[in-house]
């Protein structure tokens, strides 16, 4: 019933973390801004920790519930995005964790645009180390967690709804594992 697959594009700089995301389906479902979780969209989670520190193994489970929390957003070690093109063409992003006070990315950092001739959606954004929780720009062999969802729902009067995601929910989908993401270590 899906015919859905994404590229995932990743590179820094000094003052930035750059990624793409090219979405490739035929069919697109994004009537407005919100809850684009519920939506054609995307979800990425940043950390500043490897997922498979220390820290993030003491720190994983982040949600609501017995024995899990929010440690990770309070230390500014997670964040998690969305983004989407609504139906109308306008690029819009959520914030969903991180920092108490953090906001959805500026307009001028990401960018989305469904192309309808090669059914693909195509998103690219930068985000700051500071934005992301960085001190300071990290340095090649520097290993940060990263991880991404593509949310796929055909139209509103379908009830069926998809994520592709990495392994066992990228520690986005299902119970939030930050453990899941995958590392990324800068070169």
């Amino acid at each position: 019933k899906y015919d859905i697959v994404g590229d995932l594009y990743l590179s820094y700089d000094a003052d930035y973390l750059y990624f793409a995301v090219v979405v490739g389906m035929d069919y697109h479902y994004c009537p407005d801004a919100t809850s684009l979780w519920n939506q054609c969209s995307i979800q990425i989670n940043v950390s500043t920790e490897a997922p498979t520190s220390d820290y993030i193994s003491q720190y994983y489970d982040w949600g609501a519930g017995a024995g899990m929390n929010k440690q990770a957003t309070d230390d500014g070690v997670i964040t998690q995005y969305g983004y989407a093109v609504t139906d109308a063409g306008a690029a819009v992003s959520e914030f969903y964790m991180g920092e108490t006070g953090k906001e959805a990315p500026a307009e001028g950092t990401f960018m989305v645009v469904r192309d309808e001739t090669n059914q693909q959606t195509i998103y690219e954004c930068k985000l700051s180390w500071e934005e992301i929780g960085f001190d300071e720009a990290p340095t090649a062999g520097t290993q940060l967690g990263f991880s991404y969802s593509i949310n796929a729902r055909p139209d509103a009067g379908d009830d069926s709804w998809i994520n592709l995601r990495m392994r066992n929910g990228g520690g986005i989908i299902g119970r939030n594992d930050l453990s899941k993401m995958a590392t990324v270590v800068l070169k």
